[in-house]
């Protein structure tokens, strides 16, 4: 028999169990179909910046981060030779900014959203929605060598940037970047734990964000794809964006991982019974570390949409509204950044252009 919710949630990583966690703790009956296990890593920037930490306090979760990732009280841009340093100035409350693993943070969230009355199948997978008279009423699932169907009047794609849901709406890309770069990466130990880093120089980018378990992430990126990531790759290319760094750093702990590459691109976020949160509306390449907090910001806007609709306004189409406007500045930012065709110059007023238009959805 068809299971029935008022909202079914596909995907449980960031983006999927903070929209869970949100509707679930307002009293919605809510379900959640992930594919992986939710202890897993994932590719990420792991950097929650000035939005992202302020929700996570809001949301009574900053408490278990902090205790997983160290404080970061500043943010570290060098352009060549010269360095930009921002501090942080969240408020009384929330003072520094935090970067944890995935895997953590992902269990933390999606744990919020069974503990708030979610239910959550995983692993599950998707394999299409359901639709009636043109209208997305729920999702076909292969749960347990089984395939079942449940059924809500609110079905929300969480399922990252080759998501699932979108591709069975037909959600129309509003905008499609041209440029991307690939990135490589690893963790270390022995780097500093209280700031990000990010240096720049001519075709080519490094970062040191500071993780938990004493080790930072590491990574490196240039324009073109990536075939498969590689020590020698790595070392030569982290020697041409940051000499400073890879002259203090020695073994990985782990494998290098890569990242290929692929090019900027929005969504529509919306439609009759469907939305799209996080990567699955709108993916930035990595050089514009903004996904945790967007996907969290996604989370927020979308839930308060649907909580407090009322009958004179469709409270997706609201939420479409608003994303198109929140996401639409920051697309040709993404983009020229992600083509590695910029000056050094440039790249640092671009960057400070991000860095002021970063709202917390509660001044929204």
């Amino acid at each position: 028999m068809d299971q029935t919710y008022d909202a079914i949630v596909v995907g449980g990583r960031c983006a999927g169990a903070s929209t869970a966690m949100l509707l679930a703790r307002a009293g919605m009956r809510v379900l959640v179909v992930e594919a992986a296990r939710s202890d897993t890593d994932a590719l990420s920037t792991h950097a929650v910046m000035e939005g992202g930490v302020l929700q996570l306090h809001r949301w009574g979760l900053l408490g278990a981060v902090s205790a997983a990732a160290p404080a970061i009280i500043a943010k570290e841009f060098a352009y060549g030779g010269e360095v930009d340093t921002v501090n942080v100035r969240l408020g009384a409350k929330v003072s520094a900014f935090y970067a944890p693993r995935r895997q953590f943070l992902d269990w933390l969230l999606l744990d919020a959203a069974r503990s708030a009355g979610a239910e959550v199948w995983n692993p599950a997978r998707v394999t299409g929605v359901v639709t009636r008279q043109g209208r997305v009423c729920g999702v076909e699932v292969l749960r347990r060598g089984k395939r079942t169907r449940a059924l809500a009047p609110l079905t929300v794609g969480a399922d990252g940037r080759n998501s699932t849901v979108a591709k069975a709406v037909g959600a129309p890309i509003r905008r499609h970047g041209k440029n991307s770069g690939s990135i490589m990466y690893g963790y270390f130990p022995g780097l500093s734990t209280d700031r990000y880093h990010w240096a720049f120089r001519p075709g080519a980018a490094a970062g040191v964000v500071p993780t938990g378990g004493g080790l930072a992430c590491v990574w490196v990126g240039a324009a073109g794809t990536l075939v498969r990531p590689s020590k020698n790759a790595f070392y030569q290319l982290l020697d041409q964006a940051a000499p400073h760094i890879a002259h203090r750093i020695g073994s990985p702990v782990g494998p290098l991982r890569g990242y290929p590459g692929q090019p900027t691109w929005l969504r529509a976020s919306a439609g009759p019974g469907w939305a799209l949160v996080g990567d699955a509306g709108c993916f930035k390449d990595p050089l514009t570390p903004c996904g945790i907090t967007d996907a969290f910001r996604d989370a927020e806007l979308l839930a308060r949409a649907v909580i407090n609709a009322r009958g004179d306004r469709d409270p997706l189409r609201s939420y479409e509204e608003t994303h198109h406007r929140l996401s639409e500045p920051l697309f040709a930012i993404a983009d020229r950044i992600a083509g590695y065709r910029w000056s050094l110059a440039e790249l640092r007023g671009l960057q400070q252009t991000i860095n002021a238009m970063r709202p917390d959805v509660e001044t929204l």
